[in-house]
């Protein structure tokens, strides 16, 4: 047995509880802010610009894209390339799940 205590499952509001003031609204985060996940990428994405292209008009007609193909083929880095190029069609941000 552990003697693990998930804190995460404290009621958050007994007495213990400290006061927190409200964050006014002038500091919250503005929509201006793009929101991402993404990694930055540590080289160039050359020469596959037609695909670039084809994942995009895809994309602009259906929710969801699943790119397949072998391993190693860079179906990730594709689409990383495309979340990148289209972040700032997506207000709530564009995220990266693995």
């Amino acid at each position: 047995m552990s003697n693990f205590t998930p804190r995460a499952w404290k009621s958050q509001s007994g007495p213990e509880t400290e006061h927190r003031e409200e964050t006014p609204v002038e500091q919250l985060p503005s929509r201006d802010v793009v929101t991402n996940n993404l990694p930055i990428a540590r080289t160039a994405f050359i020469g596959r610009e037609r695909d670039v292209s084809h994942v995009k008009e895809r994309l602009s007609r259906h929710r969801l894209l699943t790119l397949v193909g072998s391993g190693g083929v860079g179906k990730t880095r594709l689409a990383l390339q495309v979340g990148t190029e289209l972040i700032d069609l997506y207000p709530d941000g564009v995220w990266f799940v693995d």
